[in-house]
């Protein structure tokens, strides 16, 4: 996916128009190169105005919690069941939101604290405490999930920047029970913002190619409302075999990529695997960019293409260009895959002018899953014995079957290529590689890590990793781990697709990254997660996983991107 330097986006997420490349915010909101940002938030006001004490209106002492308990479904007499009895007995819920020790951008959706009570309970009590805050909050409630006010949300994740909130539910059974003991968890709120929109794609069915059953759904960071982003009646460009004439509505859009500009998303349809791009902006939703011509929609129409990747070095008037995996149309991607770039403005048809093969000198695999550095300069792919279409693996049934893959680098060089280098750290012997994703300032690589003898494809045992993007170690995202006490365990929850948030927080010497994946530990279905990665020099420090309790539970959502996507008008 291609995370650019954003156009100028409000704190909770809403975009205003700005520049393209790169982009660092730190603690005030100051932008690298890009000035301040000081957006409203979800409903309005600011998270970053300032306030009668200025950027921290509270420099000492908060009274943004109540004095008073929150009664949510239970009655004041509630309180007495807790009252005098600090310490309880037993074992206490298990609190699976937040994992303890998350951290959220201080704009990030309004914290949600969910539980699972012991057999018996009906009544709880949640405290949340935090420094700086003069009250603890008490929530008194025979529910087990309280979601902090939105009013509430907005003074707390201003005045607390950069604290922890210190959470403990304890349970009882209604009316007289004894309490048990406390389970506790913490938050961090972290001092910097997440910024852009993420787009996903949803299933309601078993059938893919069922226009009905699949589409992408999308919201912007910081806010709840979950938006219908493009259907696949939509799609404006048909696909289909080498000749124009011979093709097919879109009936399936799964596995997408953004355009540096946020407005449109590349992807491959249904067979015969052409590639497609199409406008997400409301006012162009579904639409082909205005810029490309006949010859490059004849180039896209090829069979046994896959993922696509842009960059923004590459994505302005009089040149955009696209990268992508080039099959073998006869044998289903069974003979190796090529790297080739596409002229989406191309002005004639046929190899060499709408499109062209990299050179990977030096690996004589198959190229899958591509991803193209922000400055032009690399592309990182999954070296494979078998792909098509994006599957690391083969199509139907062999991708079933198990395939070596590793990481590999190799330059663009003006269309050319070069040599095709192992990633040190993401192509390890004994370990298979894929999906990669290169951070915004391109310093850092996400990747999913599988172990050999089995198929990378939807496989359960995926786990996300990040390795530097010029090599080095590895390391392992405490996100992959659910909550212990939820019965959920990784390998076997089907941590994948991790894709990075397109700007870069800074505060004091930490830089913050915001990374969103999914994964099967809520019940069943391919759920989404956000994740921190904070690197301080050459230390890299990761975090559990947060929920975004938005989305629809009822739909497996997966496959994001994480991009400036303009979803409103």
């Amino acid at each position: 996916m291609r995370f650019t330097k954003l156009d100028f986006l409000t704190i909770a997420g809403l975009l205003l128009v700005g520049a393209c490349s790169p982009r660092t915010v730190d603690a005030t909101g100051t932008g690298g190169s890009g000035g301040k940002a000081t957006g409203t938030g979800a409903t309005g006001g600011s998270f970053l105005s300032p306030g009668p004490g200025g950027l921290d209106p509270c420099p000492t002492v908060c009274d943004d919690f109540p004095a008073a308990p929150v009664i949510d479904g239970a009655t004041p007499e509630a309180a007495k069941v807790f009252a005098g009895n600090k310490t309880g007995q037993g074992t206490g819920p298990c609190i699976v939101e937040p994992e303890s020790g998350a951290l959220i951008p201080f704009n990030w959706l309004r914290p949600r604290f969910r539980w699972l009570p012991v057999p018996g309970q009906t009544l709880f009590e949640l405290r949340i405490k935090a420094d700086k805050q003069k009250n603890e909050l008490v929530v008194l409630t025979t529910n087990t999930q309280w979601t902090m006010p939105e009013a509430l949300w907005k003074t707390v994740g201003r005045n607390i920047r950069g604290a922890t909130l210190e959470v403990s539910v304890r349970g009882a059974a209604e009316p007289s029970g004894t309490p048990t003991g406390a389970t506790t968890a913490s938050l961090v709120i972290a001092p910097v913002a997440a910024e852009g929109s993420i787009v996903y794609w949803t299933t309601k069915g078993t059938d893919a190619f069922d226009g009905s059953n699949t589409e992408l759904q999308g919201f912007e960071a910081g806010t709840e409302e979950i938006l219908t982003v493009l259907q696949p009646p939509q799609v404006e460009q048909t696909t289909g075999d080498w000749n124009p004439t011979i093709t097919q509505p879109v009936k399936c859009v799964g596995c997408h990529s953004s355009t540096p500009d946020g407005l449109y998303v590349g992807f491959t349809a249904q067979p015969p695997w052409g590639n497609v791009l199409a406008g997400v902006k409301p006012a162009i939703a579904g639409k082909k960019p205005e810029f490309m011509t006949t010859f490059a929609v004849e180039a896209l129409s090829q069979k046994q293409l896959g993922i696509m990747t842009f960059s923004n070095a590459f994505w302005k008037p009089g040149q955009h260009v696209a990268v992508s995996p080039y099959g073998d149309d006869e044998d289903e991607g069974l003979s190796p895959t090529k790297l080739v770039w596409f002229d989406l403005e191309a002005t004639a048809a046929g190899e060499g002018k709408a499109w062209g093969v990299l050179a990977r000198t030096g690996d004589t695999r198959s190229a899958g899953a591509p991803d193209w550095s922000h400055d032009g300069m690399n592309i990182v792919y999954t070296s494979t014995r078998v792909q098509t279409t994006g599957r690391i693996g083969g199509s139907e049934p062999k991708h079933s079957a198990p395939a070596e893959a590793d990481l590999y680098v190799v330059p663009f060089n003006n269309r050319q290529g070069g040599p095709a280098m192992p990633l040190m750290g993401a192509a390890e012997a004994n370990a298979n590689e894929c999906y990669p994703d290169f951070s915004p300032d391109d310093k850092l690589v996400a990747f999913n890590r599988i172990p050999v003898g089995i198929s990378t494809y939807d496989q359960p045992q995926a786990e996300v990793y990040v390795v530097p993007s010029k090599g080095g170690q590895a390391t392992r995202l405490t996100a992959n781990d659910p909550v212990a006490c939820s019965g959920g365990k990784s390998p076997g929850v089907k941590n994948s697709w991790a894709k990075w948030a397109p700007n870069v927080g800074r505060a004091g010497q930490d830089e913050y990254y915001w990374i969103t994946f999914s994964s099967d530990r809520v019940g069943g279905k391919p759920q989404l997660f956000l994740a921190a990665v904070v690197k301080s020099g050459d230390t890299i420090r990761t975090y559990p996983a947060v929920y975004m309790w938005n989305q629809p539970a009822t739909t497996g959502n997966h496959t994001p991107a994480w991009d400036a996507f303009i979803l409103t008008e």
